[in-house]
């Protein structure tokens, strides 16, 4: 698939796309999100596909924290909350 055709299929644009592919930037939690959606794949497959492995563990840990805010599980939430509280104290 060309850049162009990703770009208008996605709304990303061709020069974006471009730097991506070549190391200079990279893509947004939303980006990714757009991009696996349109080529059918899971976001945690599409990373790996794309041997992103340094990127790898960060946006596994970005998917299931935005798998459980999602959720809307009060209970794990708030065990988050918790969590995250502990962190910066």
């Amino acid at each position: 698939m060309s850049q162009e055709q990703l770009s208008k299929e996605t709304g990303i644009t061709r020069t974006f796309l471009s730097l991506v592919e070549n190391g200079k930037r990279f893509p947004s939690y939303d980006t990714l999100v757009r991009i696996s959606s349109f080529l059918g794949k899971d976001l945690n497959g599409l990373l790996i596909e794309a041997k992103l492995d340094e990127y790898d563990k960060d946006f596994r840990l970005a998917s299931l924290l935005m798998e459980l805010i999602e959720s809307k599980d009060e209970e794990k939430l708030a065990r988050l909350a918790d969590f995250a509280k502990s962190l910066v104290q």
